[in-house]
């Protein structure tokens, strides 16, 4: 396991991990609470979060994969693959 994987798989597993839940939100507003929520997790030292985006019509998912998949602070992400999360949440790896 290298050391991206190693960080999303301790983040699935940690309970206390930092949560950003924006599930119902506009994708205009999750847009802007997921980049303050990283940018605050990267200034405070944090290595990995975990985004609630629910399940829905799959617009906020789209949304937010393309934002991280932009955002020069985000080493990797994945959805997760624990029982019930599947499809409603991200996790990510931070600089």
């Amino acid at each position: 396991m290298d050391d991206l994987e190693f960080v999303l798989w301790s983040v699935e597993m940690d309970p206390l991990a930092p949560v950003l839940d924006v599930h119902g939100f506009s994708v205009e507003t999750a847009l802007l609470e997921l980049d303050f929520f990283v940018d605050r997790s990267v200034v405070h030292g944090v290595h990995g979060i975990k985004i609630i985006h629910g399940v829905g019509t799959g617009a906020l998912r789209s949304a937010i994969t393309r934002a991280l998949m932009a955002d020069r602070r985000i080493r990797g992400f994945r959805e997760s693959q624990r029982p019930g999360e599947g499809g409603a949440v991200i996790y990510a790896a931070l600089v």
